[in-house]
């Protein structure tokens, strides 16, 4: 990279030009420095661009200790999309295994051999439990790449798995429907994130779940009525609790989505994660729940 010079010429004691000290009497030494007329090509781009009247100033926070705006849509999205591919996978999930009614297998081959006595029952909490103690693993290697996404799509079969076993213990299609709903939501979210502009704080969590939640409301009574034939209470009960599963997670990862740093990423995931535990099995959740929140209390502490 080439550098400019400045040229330095020092006049000598006995030049005229030269002023005298008043104190000692003597003549001055002078050191002038001259820079060089022709700037090289690298200081040339730098003072065009910082004199540059259109210059953009995009990239940086409005406030001290804030996050630019392109980063803060970008970590939006990025949540929202990781959030509604996860549903998606889910839902995937659960339709395969109650179509295939893949547990009444395994109950057979397990009842063939010693564990005779084993229900449908247990073997959905045991699907839970290990959803649960996937939930809190997570959680504790939330900040160690890429173990942590390795638990993303670990929680995400076993929720799966999970939820496709519930027509085992309770006869209903709610469940698909509250996920299906959830992952509008979250995909609206990350569209939204895109468009939406200048908006901050709780405005910010309602302009991007709130479209996404309408529209896979509309969605959901449009297929249950016209193709499911569902009932208007399963239909009602899926809409409520998939607003109140959005509350909960707005609640607990709010401010999260809010502030957009980057170390809290993970952390809304494990936040969502959580909250689906709320409808299928209210006691998992509640585990889940607490344990998050102890050991964050437990870092402030420290």
């Amino acid at each position: 990279m080439a550098v400019a010079f400045g040229e330095v010429a020092v006049v000598p004691h006995g030049s005229t030009e030269t002023s005298l000290d008043p104190e000692s009497g003597l003549p001055e030494m002078q050191v002038r420095f001259q820079t060089s007329e022709t700037p090289s090509t690298s200081s040339a781009w730098i003072k065009d661009a910082f004199s540059e009247g259109e210059r953009s100033l995009w990239r940086f926070p409005s406030k001290p200790g804030s996050v630019p705006e392109y980063m803060r849509r970008a970590f939006c999205v990025k949540t929202f999309s990781l959030m509604s591919l996860q549903l998606l996978v889910v839902f995937a999930e659960m339709i395969s295994i109650d179509h295939y009614r893949l547990w009444h297998n395994v109950l057979t081959e397990m009842r063939e051999g010693h564990f005779i006595d084993v229900g449908q029952e247990v073997l959905f909490y045991s699907s839970g439990f290990c959803t649960l103690i996937s939930i809190m693993v997570m959680f504790c290697v939330k900040d160690r790449y890429p173990v942590n996404y390795w638990l993303i799509a670990l929680t995400t079969l076993l929720s799966g798995s999970f939820w496709g076993m519930t027509r085992a213990v309770v006869q209903t299609t709610m469940h698909f429907q509250i996920v299906g709903i959830l992952c509008c939501s979250m995909t609206g979210g990350a569209v939204a994130s895109m468009l939406v502009k200048e908006v901050h704080g709780p405005k910010l969590l309602v302009a991007t779940l709130a479209p996404g939640w309408l529209l896979g409301a509309t969605l959901n009574v449009l297929i249950s009525r016209v193709f499911v034939q569902e009932t208007d209470r399963v239909v009602l009960g899926s809409t409520g609790l998939s607003m109140l599963l959005l509350c909960i997670l707005s609640m607990d990862a709010g401010r999260y989505l809010i502030l957009c740093k980057p170390d809290d990423f993970m952390k809304i995931v494990v936040a969502m994660n959580s909250t689906l535990m709320v409808v299928v099995s209210i006691p998992f959740f509640v585990l889940s729940f607490c344990f998050i929140h102890t050991g964050e209390v437990r870092g402030e502490d420290v």
